[in-house]
Formats: structure tokens, C-alpha cells, sequence
């Protein structure tokens, strides 16, 4: 080995031990702990877990707040059902049980199109009654199943002629009226209380904790708002249940750890609490740990991911937990201080099990340069393929590179030129050529993403993702390089899953409301920005008509028609049948143009539908002097679409 070689990585990994065992101690340390290997991949580690349970709370809080609570058509039909039979005494021209067998339909459709396992109507108790109210409470032991015999469904509360009339079996627990006691009352009781606390009632809706509803059922949650007719007048509680089984199908525990993983559990948090609260856990591995109501003691280990280590279980490992405020209720309602979280669990032996990887083969190769280091003074350089040979053998992508500054040349370890995708030629001139490597870098790093570190390559036509990390010191540049391509494609496949509509493949509500805070901190007297809002009309006979999935093609191909007209707008699905697409720097014509072709391409669709398909819109552009932020011009074009839609029925 010549001079010019003495003072690189492979020679402070051999020859400095031949030295002194204490300097080459010294420096092993240093490379560990000072260089930041360990450490980074941690960190990644705590990212990647704190990105999956972010992701995964985003999809449930949208199930729950977008399609589990989408029932403001319903009960807008109950309200004005309400308000149709109240009589001038205060009370209602038709009875109790009357009243419950009318409604039974709309109670059963809400159920259908919320997908949930269970709907209910419950009304104030009688005055000759304790606790004992009159309801209509459906049951679906299979919310992904439409069936025209409602095979799936089941009456669990309600008089016997509803389950007569509507075709439905009754539940081994049924009753002709609803028992509410101080274990399972405050679903309709919290709601109720509230009644008339907020213009909006959708805003006092309420979210139970997991509990049972008569002591020998399933345990399920509910999200229930109070009622009252058009008038003001409190008639009781409409809801919707979702049981603890079925909601845990989406929350896979396979997510986290392909085997023996922990999954997720649901805590909640009030203002009045410093600790969390378990109020659902589900599996044997869980059940084992934790139990219901038990207070989580949280040892904070990464503030930035909100990642914890779980303290005080009934389990034998040491447990990590990532938590994340899903954002339940509206700001200043009567609830906004009880927040549900949802918190993933790991074994710690398996979230580090990649820095544990990386580590063992720093120290393996520690020990092995030891041994190589005292053969490589007598016998010549072939330990640094040793070496290499092991670093390959430990299956970790890590490669790494040094560059002194007063010469030209780059050594690399064997990992570099294939993780790079070098040839021989180009490795031989990036050896000599300092210069050339480093443009060969800056050439790679156009990656697209605002993370500085990380550099894009194709190899045999894949795209590979690379982190490097360069530490410059006494005149040396040493830098790693990891391949962190799954964790990139993971990433990404979350986001995917969390911005996107599954069904139309168009941006979703939450997608939307970040764009709209984004544009709303943007906005100026040079704004050019306009919203065209669009209704799909009698999306809810169609899916009564024809099935869910005929409506889920009208939801599709109207979507599609969207994107077409506005081809240069934002589409955005919204709700159930709403969409809402955003355009910039347009004219009124170009709009109004758009919104005809919108129309044409609606008319060659309902000719072969076989029902009226048609698509409701409204536009309006944003006006500095009246319009304090966006939701001001988008109230504007939602008002205009409401009357498109009535002069369509016209």
C-alpha cells in the first residue's frame, strides 16, 4: 500500500489498530456516534412509523367524518316529517309507534348509504316511563353487502309491526322499546342535552366510547346528533353505530409488523386529563397488554413523530407507541375538548430492527478490520474486499466514500459503484476525478422532493432512491450512502391512499382543505381564483333504482366528465355526490364554456344510463372587496348550484 493511500478509511480501520488498540477504539466511536449513522437511521425508523399511523388516522377519520356520518339528507327528511305532524298543542297528530313505522324506511336507507352496522331513530321517553324510550334501532351484520331482501339486517329495537312491515328479522335481543341506564346512556343523552346549542345540529354531533348497548351485545361506538323540527321543538336522537369488529377491519395490524404485531388501539384525552385513556383494543396480543380504560403511561422518545415508549403494560417487551389527534369535533362545540387518538404499537426490537442491522455490521466489520488489519501490514490491501465482502453479506444497502481536499482522488468502499450504477470506466474516473463525481451528484439529486439529501438513480430501467449524507472535517469529506427506496415508495403510497378518492381517482375532501388553507394564506387583491360547484342530481334513487353499483358508475363517469370540462381546474370529491373544482387566471366565458361541455357530455351519458343523469353546477370568482377568504366565494357558488339544481327539476 503507498503513501498517498496510508491516511484513507482503510487504512484508519487497519493500520491505526497495529498502532494502538486505544486510537482505533477511539475512532470506531467517533464514526458511530459523532458521524450520526445510528442515529439517522432511527430517526427514519421513527419517521416511517409515525407516517403510517398518520396515514392510517386520516383514512379512518375520513371514513368517520365522510362517509359513517353522511346522513344529513336523512335527517333533514325526519326534521321536516317532524315538523308535517306537529300540532298546534304542542304535541303530534300521529303516535309514537305511528311516527317510528314511518320513519323505519329512512332510518333503514340511512343505514344502507352510510355503510355502517347499525342505524337508529330514538325518541323522548314517555311521560308514564323511566328511561324507557320509543325507537326504531336497525342492525347490518354486513355494511359491504347491499341485498334487496335485507337478509343482512335485523331489528334490535322497535315494535314488532316494523319489523313486519319492513321485512326484517328480529335480534335475539330485541325489545319494543329502547332501556337507557346510567352504563349506556350518554349516546342519546350528551347529544340530546345539547339540543339547540349550535345553528348547525350536525355540530353537536357526539362520538361514544366503545360500550354495550343492552349488557349481552357487542361492544360498537356511535355518533349520534340531537333533533328537532323545523321549528326548534326537541323531538330526540338520530345515529349511527359502528360496531368495535368491524371498525378494527380498518386498521389492520399487518400495517405495522407483518407477524406478531400489536396493531392499533383507540385512546381519548380531555382537556380536564394529562394521560390517555384505552377505550378499545382488540386481538389476544392486545388484550394481553392493555385493557380498556387503563391509563396509557407515555415515556416521550421522539417529539417531532410523536413517538413514545409505552410504560407500565402487562406485556414482557419493550413497546413503542406513535400517537395522532384525529380531529373528531369542531372547534368551540360542546365536545371539542374530548379528542380520540389513534396509537399504533411496536415492538421495539422490530422498529429498530434496521438501525440494529446497520449497527451489527458496522461492528462486525469493526472487529473483522481488527483481525484483517494486522495481515494487511505483511501482506497487501486485499482486506478492504474482505471487507466489502462482508458489508455485502450483511444484506444492509450502506456504502461510503471519503474525499480529501487537498487531493483530486475519491476512495469508496465495493457498495458505492453499485449503488451508484457505475461502470468500471466511470468508477475509475471518479477515483481520479474529484470533480467529476461531484457533478455526477449534483446531475442525480434533481429528485423532485424538497429533502435536499436524497438523490434519484435508474437501475435496468427502476427507479432507486438514495439517501447521502456528507459530514465535512479537518479538510475530509466523508459522506454515506443508504438505499432508502422502500421507504420512499411506502411514503408515497400513503399519501396516495390519503389524498385520493378510491372510487373516482380525483382528490379528496381532505386534499381539498389543505389546498383551500394553502390558497386562503395566498390570497390578494390580485387573486384571479374562481370554484365551480357541481351536484350529481338523484344520486340516491339511482342507488335505490339500480344498486350501489350503477351509482358508483354515475359517481365515476360524472366524475370523469368533470375532469374533461375543466381540464386546467383542481377536481376535488367532496361528499358523497359533490365535487368542487378550482380554477385560476379563467374568464367567465371560459367557464360558462366549460360548464356547457360539462353539460353535453351529461346528456350523451343519460341516454344510455336508463335514468335521468345530470350534473347541477354553479361557479363564482373570488372578489377582494367582499370575499375575506375562499369559503366566502365557494358559499357563492354553492348557492348558484342550488339553483341550477331546482331549475333542472323545473
Amino acid at each position: 500500500m503507498n503513501r498517498k493511500r496510508s491516511d484513507t478509511i482503510a487504512f484508519k480501520l487497519a493500520i491505526a489498530f497495529i498502532i494502538t488498540v486505544v486510537l482505533q477504539s477511539l475512532l470506531i466511536s467517533y464514526l458511530l456516534i459523532s458521524g450520526g449513522v445510528i442515529e439517522q437511521a432511527r430517526i427514519n425508523e421513527y419517521k416511517i412509523f409515525s407516517e403510517k399511523v398518520n396515514g392510517r388516522a386520516d383514512n379512518l377519520a375520513n371514513e368517520m367524518t365522510n362517509v359513517w356520518t353522511n346522513f344529513e339528507l336523512y335527517t333533514n327528511q325526519i326534521r321536516q316529517y317532524f315538523t308535517e305532524i306537529d300540532n298546534s298543542d304542542g304535541g303530534f297528530t300521529k303516535s309514537e309507534n305511528e311516527i317510528l313505522e314511518d320513519l323505519a324506511p329512512v332510518v333503514m336507507d340511512a343505514l344502507y348509504y352510510t355503510k355502517t352496522t347499525g342505524a337508529f331513530l330514538i325518541m323522548e321517553e314517555g311521560t308514564d316511563t323511566e328511561n324507557s324510550h320509543p325507537a326504531v334501532y336497525f342492525r347490518n351484520v354486513n355494511p359491504d353487502r347491499a341485498d334487496e331482501k335485507n337478509s343482512n339486517l335485523y331489528l334490535f329495537s322497535g315494535s314488532w309491526r316494523i319489523a313486519e312491515k319492513m321485512k326484517v328479522v328480529t335480534d335475539s335481543n330485541w325489545s319494543p322499546r329502547l332501556t337507557l341506564t346510567d352504563e349506556n346512556q350518554d349516546f342519546y343523552e350528551k347529544p340530546f342535552q345539547n339540543v339547540g346549542m349550535a345553528p348547525n345540529e350536525r355540530w353537536l354531533g357526539y362520538w361514544s366510547p366503545p360500550f354495550r348497548v343492552k349488557p349481552e351485545g357487542e361492544e360498537v361506538i356511535t355518533y349520534s346528533i340531537p333533533l328537532s323540527d323545523k321549528k326548534g321543538k326537541p323531538v330526540g336522537v338520530f345515529g349511527v353505530e359502528i360496531a368495535v369488529n368491524y371498525l378494527y377491519k380498518f386498521l389492520p395490524a399487518s400495517d405495522l409488523q407483518p407477524t406478531n404485531s400489536y396493531g392499533y388501539i383507540i385512546g381519548t384525552l380531555s382537556d380536564e386529563e394529562t394521560n390517555m385513556h384505552v377505550v378499545a383494543a382488540q386481538g389476544a396480543l392486545q388484550n394481553r397488554i392493555l385493557h380498556a380504560g387503563e391509563t396509557l403511561r407515555l415515556e416521550e422518545v421522539d417529539s417531532r413523530n410523536s413517538i413514545y415508549e409505552l410504560k407500565d403494560h402487562h406485556g414482557g417487551k419493550d413497546l413503542y407507541a406513535c400517537t395522532n389527534a384525529m380531529k373528531m369535533y369542531y372547534n368551540n362545540t360542546p365536545y371539542d375538548g374530548e379528542e380520540w387518538y389513534l396509537v399504533g404499537l411496536m415492538d421495539k426490537d422490530a422498529l429498530m430492527q434496521q438501525p440494529e442491522r446497520i449497527l451489527n455490521a458496522l461492528l462486525t466489520a469493526f472487529f473483522i478490520s481488527l483481525c484483517i488489519g494486522i495481515i494487511v501490514a505483511i501482506v497487501s490491501g486485499k482486506w478492504f474486499t474482505k471487507l466489502a465482502r462482508v458489508m455485502e453479506l450483511s444484506e444492509v444497502q450502506v456504502g461510503a466514500f471519503e474525499i480529501k481536499m487537498r487531493s483530486n482522488r475519491v476512495f469508496m468502499t465495493n457498495q458505492i459503484p453499485k449503488m451508484l450504477n457505475l461502470t468500471k470506466a466511470q468508477q475509475h474516473e471518479f477515483e481520479k476525478d474529484k470533480f467529476k463525481f461531484w457533478d455526477f451528484l449534483r446531475e442525480i439529486s434533481q429528485s423532485g422532493t424538497d429533502e435536499p439529501n436524497l438523490y434519484k438513480i435508474r437501475i435496468d430501467g427502476e427507479e432507486h432512491w438514495l439517501r447521502i449524507t456528507q459530514k465535512m472535517e479537518d479538510g475530509i469529506v466523508r459522506g454515506v450512502v443508504m438505499d432508502v427506496t422502500e421507504e420512499i415508495l411506502q411514503t408515497r403510497a400513503l399519501k396516495e391512499e390519503r389524498d385520493y378518492d378510491a372510487l373516482t381517482g380525483v382528490k379528496n375532501r381532505r386534499a381539498f382543505e389543505h389546498v383551500q388553507e394553502l390558497l386562503n394564506a395566498q390570497l390578494s387583491a390580485e387573486s384571479h381564483l374562481g370554484a365551480v360547484m357541481c351536484d350529481l342530481n338523484e344520486l340516491k334513487q339511482v342507488n335505490d333504482s339500480f344498486g350501489h353499483d350503477k351509482g358508483d358508475e354515475y359517481i365515476r363517469f360524472s366524475a370523469e366528465a368533470i375532469c374533461k370540462a375543466f381540464p386546467f381546474g383542481g377536481v376535488f370529491r367532496v361528499g358523497g355526490d359533490e365535487f368542487v373544482v378550482l380554477v385560476d387566471n379563467l374568464s367567465e366565458d371560459e367557464v360558462k364554456e366549460s360548464c356547457k361541455k360539462l353539460t353535453e357530455l351529461m346528456d350523451e351519458y343519460r341516454k344510455t344510463s336508463g335514468f335521468r343523469a345530470g350534473v347541477a353546477f354553479g361557479y363564482s370568482f373570488y372578489n377582494p372587496e367582499s370575499d375575506n377568504k375562499l369559503e366566502d366565494m365557494i358559499l357563492r357558488a354553492d348557492e348558484a348550484m342550488y339553483k341550477n339544481k331546482r331549475s333542472m327539476k323545473l
